[in-house]
């Protein structure tokens, strides 16, 4: 008796052990299909297409793997374009800034050439020579200011470092008073 069911026994464990290891296999392939999708949804280069075979829920994983793939290409595609449109405006900006640096620099130079030959005039009196100062300096904290707008279009581009340095805050307030007292 014991030869006779021993061989049964047998075969049925073998039986067991082969369609254990089948089954491992297949989900070991299904696991590796999964990663690959994964994967290739992460990279963003195309979207990814599963062609799974099996029961209905892995066929409704696959079929919602795909449209989260599709999903993501695209918001990826989308975020692509903005990018350059953000790098075209960042350039039409730099380029804007050039050129209205150039403008306002030109004849502000005049005025402050100018106000600086008024301002050594003998003919003129202590008030109009402090005016013709108060032109110049304002002209002056202009250029600064156009040249300080540059600075920070540079720094943005990263063509620049930028150096703190301080400041004489009493002269700062004294130059910013002379220069509204007028319109007062």
């Amino acid at each position: 008796m014991i030869f006779r069911v021993l061989p049964i026994v047998v075969i049925l464990v073998l039986a067991v052990l082969l369609s254990a290891r089948w089954l491992a296999r297949r989900a070991e392939r299904f696991g590796d299909q999964l990663i690959r999708s994964v994967r290739a949804i992460l990279s963003g280069a195309s979207p990814a297409v599963t062609r799974w075979r099996g029961p209905r829920e892995v066929l409704e994983l696959g079929e919602e793997l795909d449209a989260l793939a599709r999903s993501h290409y695209q918001s990826i595609e989308t975020e692509r374009q903005h990018l350059a449109q953000l790098e075209q405006s960042h350039r039409y900006k730099s380029e804007f800034l050039a050129n209205v640096s150039h403008e306002l620099r030109t004849p502000l130079n005049s005025i402050l050439l100018l106000s600086k030959l008024l301002a050594g005039k003998a003919h003129l009196g202590q008030d109009e020579r402090h005016q013709a100062d108060v032109i110049h300096r304002a002209g002056q904290d202009l250029k600064d200011l156009i040249e300080n707008i540059l600075d920070l279009s540079r720094i943005e581009a990263g063509e620049t470092t930028v150096n703190p340095e301080p400041i004489d805050l009493p002269q700062l307030l004294e130059d910013l008073l002379e220069l509204v007292r007028p319109q007062f």
